[in-house]
């Protein structure tokens, strides 16, 4: 993932961080995104970047794992030094802003309402579409992009702030529902059909045009102060 210039959250939650010397290699890092047996994923101190590091054992510190930056990758690296590790990493957004509104609610950090429209992961993400049990479909804050997302279910009755995870996106429902209807496995209907499960995700786009760009939505902007001139 190439530089890209830091916004009003991920600043906020850097300095939270820096604020409290923590340190990376550290039990107490705050950036800690994912656990399991003898490894763990966190978030960099810019709060940019996933990070593998493993616990080996005795050791008092963390260390890292120098990898690509492709979760899918370490998943068919490490699955059999770490088996917990493919399905856990599994979960994680590709993008690791997308979990910065719940680690910086969990910090206790705010940022203005107008900027959090541009974390659609957030629970209060003003372009949702429809909700279906823990499947969610938003679009994008210009109105070009579907997603459908997901959370586990015991998140959804616990206290814990939400954190919606963008399971497909593109410009057309279709294509997504075709997609997680081969991929969703239905604990309540184990062996239900593709169809099946096609039809039940199809709910989450009633009504709606099939391209994104179709829809009569207006734009999410955010609204930033505008720049008073210089004298």
């Amino acid at each position: 993932m190439g530089y890209r210039k830091k916004d009003a959250l991920t600043r906020a939650v850097v300095a939270a961080w820096s604020g409290k010397g923590h340190s990376i290699m550290a039990d107490t890092w705050p950036g800690v995104v994912l656990a399991g047996d003898g490894w763990r994923v966190i978030l960099s101190r810019d709060a940019c970047r996933y990070r593998l590091q493993r616990r080996r054992q005795g050791a008092t510190k963390w260390e890292p794992l120098h990898l690509p930056p492709s979760i899918a990758e370490w998943a068919a690296r490490l699955g059999g030094s770490f088996p917990d590790l493919p399905e856990k990493v599994s979960s994680l957004p590709a993008d690791p802003s997308e979990l910065l509104p719940k680690i910086g609610a969990a910090l206790g950090v705010a940022v203005p309402e107008a900027r959090r429209i541009r974390y659609w992961a957030a629970p209060d993400y003003p372009g949702v579409l429809a909700t279906v049990g823990n499947l969610r479909s938003v679009r994008d804050r210009t109105g070009r992009q579907y997603a459908v997302q997901w959370v586990r279910p015991a998140v959804l009755d616990g206290d814990e702030p939400l954190h919606w995870v963008t399971q497909a996106k593109g410009p057309a429902w279709p294509s997504l529902v075709d997609l997680l209807a081969r991929k969703v496995f239905d604990p309540q209907n184990p062996g239900g059909a593709v169809e099946e499960k096609r039809a039940a995700l199809a709910r989450l786009f009633d009504g709606l045009p099939e391209r994104a760009e179709d829809g009569s939505w207006p734009l999410l902007q955010v609204q930033l102060r505008p720049r008073t001139a210089k004298r």
